[in-house]
């Protein structure tokens, strides 16, 4: 979906968001917004996150999402869930908190969106927005509103079902995040022992008819380090050319836990990069990760995953990618365009060392930036 965060300094994760929606009607052009947010926790940086997208029309049907025309070949439908969640740390020589969650949600059908015989359907992550802040007591100060974070899991990969009265479609949706220590222990920081937060998490639902679409599915697993560049790699979809066919490339799950490493129990880094996206691709010899598509070729969906840290200020990690690729082969009267790509812009001064203003940056710690697709 997205390369979300990129840094020229060390940070803990703070409140952070990256979400795509649709708002225009079609002109010529399918118009969005990109949201991004990110707070490093203490210290001042800059940060140009990257969203990668692309636009669809399908024949008969409006690409306005969740709205009221009559069905096509394809019809896109958005929305969000959100859910609160404290965690509290061990008491322990490794002070750590982990939270796992397991959440029924589902997505209104509108009437006119409903599924049909010889239909099918796609839920996809499009996004997420995890804000978060410490809740001090007298025993344990806290040393900020971020955390080092040692795993994140966000994943739609259990399954949906189609409800009986075909109203509704019902999601299991996991959520997990591991927090902890570093092993110098924050360079004397104190370590936050309970954390509140709000999370959102934003979906795609593609509901398309089986005559003029194939579905795909692929678990990716990498293993690396927090000091490796990241991985990267494309999953082949159809031995159809891309000259009678387009694909669209999407997410279910994307996670990555860093582990216990030279014996350093305390397994929370500061970050400096994190990147998980896939887009369209041609499965041709050459080209990079994200090559365009070329006039032939197999269809397939390229991947990138990564976690980096600095290695002059963090400890050594191995680390664990991985993502399940989804995505939809389609007929040529549905419309595609090129894998695409949008930055925004976060900034936060940290008086009297980095003021935004001197990189020519203004100071906020959340973005909108206007994403438009020409078909």
């Amino acid at each position: 979906l997205r390369k979300l965060l990129v840094f020229e300094t060390p940070h803990r994760l703070g409140s952070v968001a990256s979400y795509l929606e649709s708002d225009s009607k079609f002109n010529g052009s399918i118009n969005g917004v990109y949201h991004v947010q990110f707070s490093p926790g203490v210290d001042g940086d800059f940060s140009f996150p990257e969203v990668h997208f692309a636009g669809v029309l399908s024949p008969s049907a409006s690409p306005r999402p969740n709205s009221a025309s009559s069905p096509g070949p394809l019809v896109l439908l958005q929305g969000s869930w959100a859910f609160s969640f404290t965690d509290n740390s061990s008491i322990s020589p490794v002070p750590h908190a982990d939270t796992q969650l397991l959440l029924n949600v589902t997505i209104a059908l509108p009437e006119q969106s409903r599924l049909q015989n010889k239909s099918d359907y796609q839920v996809l992550l499009s996004g997420y927005q995890l804000e978060m802040r410490c809740l001090e007591t007298p025993q344990h100060p806290c040393n900020s509103n971020g955390i080092w974070a040692y795993h994140f899991n966000l994943s739609l990969a259990r399954g949906c079902l189609e409800s009986i009265d075909r109203k509704e479609i019902i999601c299991s949706l996991s959520f997990s995040l591991g927090r902890g220590w570093t092993p110098s222990h924050g360079g004397g920081k104190p370590y936050n022992y309970q954390m509140a937060y709000n999370a959102t998490v934003f979906y795609t639902v593609l509901l398309y008819q089986t005559s003029y679409a194939a579905k795909y599915e692929k678990r990716i697993f990498q293993k690396s380090t927090i000091f490796e560049p990241p991985s990267t790699g494309k999953v082949a979809l159809s031995n159809t050319s891309s000259v009678d066919q387009s694909v669209l490339c999407g997410m279910k799950e994307f996670s990555w836990t860093l582990l216990e490493t030279e014996g350093h129990r305390d397994r929370g880094r500061y970050l400096e990069e994190l990147q998980f996206f896939v887009e369209a691709a041609t499965n041709s010899s050459g080209g990079g990760v994200a090559a365009p598509l070329e006039p032939v070729g197999l269809l397939a969906c390229a991947w990138m995953m990564g976690y980096q840290a600095p290695k002059t200020t963090t400890y050594p990690s191995d680390l664990e990618l991985s993502t399940v690729v989804t995505s939809l082969v389609l007929g040529k009267e549905i419309k595609v365009s090129l894998p695409l790509q949008q930055n925004g812009t976060v900034c936060e001064d940290s008086p009297p060392l980095f003021y935004c203003s001197n990189h020519g940056l203004p100071q906020q710690l959340s973005d909108t930036v206007k994403v438009t697709a020409e078909l």
